[in-house]
């Protein structure tokens, strides 16, 4: 027995240790939704860096309010269903940092009176006008990139996140293999 632990140890010890290592630091997950697309389309497989150090213009996975439902929960990957709460993990892309003014005006996102570039986007937003005030301390202001479709900061559901709901950032995308590569902010 003691020399078959010897063995198993040898062979596959590296291999764990890489493993937990590995899922440590990343994880992946699969797209749900069309709230993202241009970017990140429904069933893009994506690998997040697990961290709460981000930046405006990455793109976040964070912990929601709402409730997973069955269908929500039934997309989901092996590793997700792992680690998924009663909570729904969304993903959408950092707006607005703490301290920051933010209105939106016919589709078009202002910060601090400066008009935000966003080339990524879809779909422009349907709201006329929207004044989302200064982000409070120790949150940030997220959107989806298909405005019309995504339930993000502007949602009473969502509104602005804790910065320590935020599970990591999207880094890379495995499939579809036409699209592998690294996700751009």
């Amino acid at each position: 027995m003691k020399q078959w632990l010897k063995s198993f140890a040898k062979e596959y010890g590296v291999f764990i240790l890489v493993m937990v290592l590995f899922f440590g630091f990343f994880a992946p997950l699969t797209t749900i939704g069309s709230s993202m697309n241009e970017t990140l389309i429904d069933g893009d497989i994506l690998m997040l860096r697990r961290t709460q150090n981000v930046e405006r213009g990455d793109i976040v996975q964070f912990q929601s309010n709402i409730k997973i439902d069955e269908y929500h929960l039934s997309q989901l990957n092996w590793f997700q269903r792992l680690t998924v709460g009663e909570n729904m993990n969304l993903v959408k892309r950092v707006i607005a940092l703490p301290g920051e003014h933010v209105e939106m005006i016919q589709g078009e996102v202002f910060i601090n009176g400066n008009k935000l570039e966003e080339a990524y986007i879809s779909h422009k937003a349907t709201e006329i006008y929207l004044d989302f005030g200064v982000v409070p301390d120790d949150t940030l202001l997220v959107l989806g990139d298909n405005r019309p479709v995504s339930k993000d900061s502007r949602s009473k559901d969502v509104g602005f996140i804790d910065q320590d709901s935020v599970k990591g950032r999207i880094t890379f995308r495995f499939w579809p293999i036409s699209r592998i590569g690294n996700v751009h902010s």
